[in-house]
């Protein structure tokens, strides 16, 4: 994959975590690799304000072909694991909307690739003028 930079700020960085989000990574944003620069995520533990432990899982995404950077962060209370599934998945649903949209050409509603002719519609010798 593209530059990825990982940097875990909790007391027990021993929790295999490195490993699984490269893979996670690679499996959600890897048809997208020729087009992202440097991945970063970072990991911390925060105190909430009830006193409970709590995480935040935080990724930016560098476009390779524009200056535009794509970040996610999610965080409360609850297991690590939990947080960086979740951000990982909104990172991705972000991108594939991002370059989605230009790999069609921004084909949305009401521009010429939704458009449905009359012929795909079957109306084309339905008898009305």
């Amino acid at each position: 994959m593209t530059n990825l930079q990982i940097r875990i700020l909790t007391p027990d960085p021993a929790l295999g975590l490195r490993r699984r989000i490269e893979r996670r990574l690679r499996l959600r944003l890897g048809r997208w690799s020729n087009r992202l620069g440097r991945i970063t995520v970072r990991i911390e533990e925060l105190a909430l304000r009830n006193g409970e432990p709590g995480q935040v899982c935080s990724i930016r995404v560098q476009l390779v072909d524009s200056s535009k950077a794509i970040r996610r962060s999610t965080g409360g209370v609850g297991d690590v694991i939990d947080a960086i599934e979740y951000t990982i998945d909104a990172i991705g649903r972000s991108i594939d909307r991002q370059l989605g949209l230009k790999a069609r050409g921004s084909a949305g509603p009401g521009s010429a690739g939704a458009r449905v002719g009359l012929e795909s519609a079957g109306l084309a010798n339905s008898g009305r003028r």
